[in-house]
């Protein structure tokens, strides 16, 4: 646990200064229910660090190692950093589809609910999609910056981000019933830096920012920031005891008063540790507990999404050097323990940088990248006590395909802001997508 998983190197292949002849190695196929058992750990940690005798080897240095560029130029660490194959394309994704449902059975290869839902076998419920204006102050286009609402609030406060390939340390905040939206001018003096990639979690009147990476001076970050959302104050608690590796492109979830990061990317490091930081303890001695679970940990990943569902932890798809996931995990912060969850019904294929939201017991996803680096813009839901993924029907104005958007609910809707794709590129960044979750004829 706690450990750096880099993807294990054939001297004569996986180089991307070798001019290769065979395709890097991959990941067994998983199971019928798409998970995947096996850890990519390869090296040890000392205090949430690697350990000098690891098999990285020389230690630990702050922010990127200097294979984090290649003979083309630096990396972007807003996806993973895959090995170079042959034709220059990854390996396939292996199959995904879990035991077919009755509509997957009985219309293969047509829409969804388009004869088997007809005939009354499956219902396939309607996602209702509507496109609506920024007003005022427009923070698009971006992607990887973090979207949070306080409790009760329906105010939609975003921060960081990339744009144009630029870091934004910059503080929006978006009525979510006008949708009017203005720039924040934060006072403190411990404001975080540009970043793009981070998390961010809601607590009371606050929202906790960690991790993230500046794409102009390369530095990943392990600082924790806490912005009082009534004050418009940023602070930096002075935190004791060793601090969880820098990193970006994980998650944050918020249980009760405590944040909960797991997973992320540290050039082309993929962590399978998880850590938490109690706010309780913020005025008296501020520090992250790192977690020992007691049960076998998800494999190291980046670009995955989590939500909260009764006081547990719920992890979707993501990426590491060798392969794309679309296994379910549940992280029990009281029992400490990591469980796979089997899935039924229409599985997403493997994806990174999708979106999630968990609102009344069902995770929604939408979007991301696929495995040949084609962005989505296909939507589901995982009904969380069913154990069944669903693929909706859309209806209305569909958001176009993009990647390192995010999604939250507030009430019956649910907002998709930002991401990128060529496509994206092309339309109106003012424009925004609703999802719309009063289904009048067909429910989950």
């Amino acid at each position: 646990m706690g450990l750096f998983t880099k993807k294990k190197e054939d001297k004569d292949t996986s180089s991307a200064n070798h001019n290769n002849t065979q395709p890097a190695k991959q990941r067994p196929p998983p199971s019928p229910n798409g998970l995947n058992g096996i850890s990519n750990s390869s090296s040890s940690l000392q205090n949430g660090m690697p350990s000098n005798g690891g098999p990285n080897g020389g230690g630990y240095n702050s922010g990127y190692a200097s294979d984090s560029f290649s003979n083309n130029g630096p990396r972007s660490p807003m996806s993973p950093s895959f090995p170079h194959h042959q034709n220059g394309h990854p390996p396939p994704q292996s199959p995904t589809s879990g035991p077919p449902s009755p509509l997957q059975s009985r219309n293969s290869g047509g829409p969804p609910g388009s004869t088997a839902a007809a005939a009354g076998l499956l219902a396939t419920p309607q996602l209702f999609w509507a496109q609506r204006r920024i007003l005022g102050t427009n923070p698009f286009p971006r992607f990887q910056h973090t979207s949070s609402i306080i409790a009760n609030g329906t105010d939609i406060f975003l921060y960081g981000g990339a744009q144009r390939g630029i870091s934004k340390g910059d503080l929006f905040v978006i009525d979510s019933v006008s949708l009017q939206c203005q720039a924040v001018a934060v006072v403190g003096a411990d404001a975080p830096m540009p970043k793009s990639g981070h998390s961010a979690v809601s607590i009371g009147q606050y929202i906790l920012y960690f991790g993230g990476w500046d794409s102009m001076s390369g530095q990943c970050d392990d600082t924790l920031h806490v912005l009082h959302t009534a004050r418009k104050e940023w602070n930096r608690p002075p935190l004791q005891g060793p601090l969880p590796t820098p990193r970006h492109s994980h998650t944050g979830c918020s249980v009760g008063t405590t944040m909960y990061i797991f997973g992320g990317q540290l050039d082309n490091f993929y962590l399978d540790d998880i850590a938490a930081f109690d706010m309780k303890t913020i005025t008296q001695s501020p520090r992250w507990e790192k977690l020992e679970p007691q049960t076998e940990s998800p494999p190291g990943r980046s670009g995955h999404c989590a939500g909260v569902h009764d006081g547990k932890i719920y992890v979707f798809g993501g990426a590491d050097a060798d392969y794309f996931y679309n296994d379910i995990w549940c992280f029990d912060p009281r029992a400490l323990t990591w469980t796979p969850i089997p899935a039924s019904g229409y599985l997403p294929t493997g994806r990174h940088g999708h979106a999630c939201t968990v609102t009344d017991g069902t995770m929604y996803i939408f979007g991301g990248n696929s495995p040949d680096g084609t962005e989505l813009n296909d939507a589901y839901a995982f009904k969380i006590h069913e154990r069944r993924w669903y693929l909706f029907q859309n209806v209305g104005p569909v958001a176009s395909p993009r990647s390192g958007h995010t999604m939250c609910a507030i009430k019956d809707r649910i907002f998709v802001l930002g991401g990128e794709s060529e496509q994206t590129k092309q339309e109106d960044s003012a424009l925004i997508h609703v999802l719309e979750l009063c289904k009048p004829k067909t429910e989950l």
